[in-house]
Parts: structure tokens; sequence; C-alpha cells
């Protein structure tokens, strides 16, 4: 009876799993095709939720941070807008990323200019730093006048901010980035293929990490953060995340190849995507152990349960959310490097 039981609500969390992860679907893949203001809204959902989420389970062992956990998730969807608005309303030759059509705002990132794209994305990393240490002053200025509060308090409003507004908004932002096509600097930029790859990566990983794992794992990678991690799984996670993650840059456009290269060059570059791919694939499952270690370090299972089967924003983003974050950076200091500017 009790083993029936068991079967009876694997099968049920199994479900419940499934139609989470087809509404997931359902509304990740419009919103990251058309991009826009959807995408926005869906952005600024992830990191606002995923903030408050961190500083609820925070919470759980600092009751002075009551109701600063519904504040500081306010600084985090401004950061986030503000990376939108730094690429896709300014331009820095005065023109704007949008059009008018009668009463509609119609925002685009179409045919942008690489040249430009930086000096945009400048003025909108240095308005999500103004916001950023308007958070933190904000945080230590509270933290102070709130009876009993203790450092502890202010450095959970800090990471709060940094992971669901900055690492967010340096991921989600990947949505508006075109892709590193060598060659020319006009591109008419399909939205997504930088997010997409990335996503890719992080899908591709987890999934292998646990197949491979579950069906050859002997070794354990970090039994006092994740007892059921393996080597064998990350290593195999690892592998066909780099060889996935490649294929998938090279479908979605993001790797460029093309005929007017030379045999050597192109195959240079497969071999550099691959070795980037690796990269992401590494960060994807390190950034899933430091969600883990945090879970593990304030005795929680979930993040939230605002995912059916799947837990919160945390829960379900974390691996995508870090690596993204590192991706951003990355093609940032490539570009420069192309453009000259480093």
């Amino acid at each position: 009876m009790v083993v029936y039981q068991k079967k009876e609500s694997s099968m049920k969390s199994s479900i419940k799993r499934l139609i989470t992860s087809a509404v997931l679907i359902a509304v990740l893949i419009p919103a990251i095709y058309f991009g826009g203001i959807f995408f926005l809204a869906i952005s600024m959902f992830i990191g606002m939720i995923g903030s408050f989420e961190l500083m609820d389970m925070f919470y759980k062992k600092s009751p002075t941070l009551k109701w600063l956990r519904f504040v500081i998730p306010i600084f985090s969807g401004l950061m986030i807008f503000a990376m939108y608005a730094g690429i896709n309303l300014y331009q820095p030759n005065g023109s704007y990323f949008f059009t008018f059509d009668g009463n509609k705002i119609i925002t685009t990132c179409e045919n942008m200019d690489i040249t430009n794209i930086i000096p945009s994305l400048g003025n909108g990393l240095t308005l999500v730093v103004a916001i950023f240490m308007v958070g933190v002053l904000f945080s230590f200025g509270s933290c102070i006048f709130i009876h009993d509060s203790t450092a502890h308090d202010i450095m959970s409003c800090v990471i709060s901010l940094v992971y669901g507004g900055l690492m967010v908004g340096f991921a989600t932002t990947l949505e508006y980035i075109p892709p590193l096509l060598a060659g020319t600097t006009q591109i008419k930029h399909v939205p997504g293929r930088m997010l997409g790859y990335v996503y890719s990566v992080a899908v591709a990983t987890d999934v292998f990490a646990y197949l491979i794992g579950s069906k050859f794992g002997k070794h354990r990678l970090c039994v006092h953060i994740s007892p059921k991690k393996s080597v064998e799984g990350a290593i195999g996670g690892l592998v066909f995340g780099g060889v996935l993650g490649s294929l998938f840059g090279f479908l979605f456009k993001v790797m460029p190849v093309s005929s007017s290269f030379s045999g050597g060059t192109n195959f240079a570059i497969v071999v550099l995507f691959f070795i980037m791919s690796l990269i992401l694939s590494f960060f994807v499952q390190l950034g899933d152990l430091v969600a883990s270690k945090l879970k593990r370090t304030y005795e929680i299972k979930d993040y939230g349960n605002i995912f059916p089967g799947h837990g919160g924003v945390m829960d379900r983003f974390d691996s995508f959310i870090y690596s993204g974050c590192i991706f951003f950076i990355i093609v940032q200091i490539f570009q420069m490097i192309i453009l000259g500017v480093i």
C-alpha cells in the first residue's frame, strides 16, 4: 500500500512538472522570439521574483528583513529595465530604437550598428550602477535604523540585488546583443539568438549530467552540497553541453562561420566556440551548486513554489542566470577587442 502511494505521488509529481514545463515553453519561446516589451516584462518578473525568493530565504533566519524583502526586488526590477533601456531606447548618434505606427510604439533591434551597441550599453550600465548603489545605500541605511538588525541583513540585501538584479539583467540582456558576426558592422538582428544559445547549453548540461550521473555515477562530486551529483555526471554534462551547445550555436548562427572564410579560419572558430561552450557548461554546473549551497545553508528544499513541480524562479533558472551572466561579460570583452576599444 505504501509503495503504491509513493508511485502514485511520484506520477502526479511528474505530470505536474511536465505541465509546468509546457506552460513555460509556451510563454518563453514567443517572448524570446519577439523580444520587445513582452520579453522585458518576463525578465523583470524573473528578476524581481528571484530577488524576493532570496530575501524570503534570508528572512527565515533574520526576521528584521520582514519588509525589506518587498522593497529590494523593486531595485532589481529597475536594474533590469535600465539594461533594456540602455540598448533598445538609445543610440549615441541621437536616434532611438523605436518607431511610431499610429498610436503604437514598436521597438526593434534590426539593423543595429555594432559600433553603437557598446556606447548604448554603456549608458544602460551607468544607470544600472547608479540604481544598484542607491539600493545598497538604502539597505545600509535601513538596516542601521532597524532595531536588532545585523551586518548579515545588509549582506542579504546586497546578495539579492546582485543575483536578482545585476546577474539576471546581464543574462537576459543577451536577448538584445547581436551575434558575433565577423566581417560586418551592420547586422539585421534576430532577437534571442545569443540567449537561446546559452539556454541550450544550460539545458543540455543539466539533462545529460542527470542522465549520465544516474546511470554511471559512482564518485560523489559535492556530498556536503548536493549528495546526488557525481563526477561522472558532471563530466558527461560538460562534454554534451559543449558539443550540443556548439551545434546550437551553429544552427542559431551565433557562430560566425562563413563561406568567405578560409577552411583554417572556420576550423579555428569552431574549436574556439566549442571551448566557449565547455566554459559555459562548467558555469552552468557551478551556478547550480551555488544555488544548492545557499539552500542547504538555510535549510530549505526549494526557493519557492511559483512553478509547480519545479520550485521557484531560482530553482528553475539558477544555472542560466549564472552562465548567462558570464557569457554576457565575455561577449562584451570580445566585442571591445574586435572594435579596438581595449
